[in-house]
């Protein structure tokens, strides 16, 4: 499955200060992670999983925020 995702990143102005520009990237995320419980958690391919969402900014379920 293919995606695009929209972000920001920092970069530095001219004048030495700081801004932010959005930027969009477009992923594949493998069909045999679309099992997982979220796209985030599909996207990073951790081999451990469902081990890894002990330790995992991105493990918990969406509903526990």
């Amino acid at each position: 499955m293919r995606m695009t995702i929209k972000g920001i990143e920092p970069y530095r102005k001219k004048d030495g200060s700081w801004d932010v520009r959005v930027c969009e990237e477009e992923i594949e995320i493998k069909d045999e992670f679309l099992d997982r419980h979220s796209l985030l958690c599909a996207r990073c391919e951790c081999p451990t999983y469902p081990e890894c969402r002990e330790w995992c900014p991105n493990g918990p379920d969406e509903d526990q925020w």
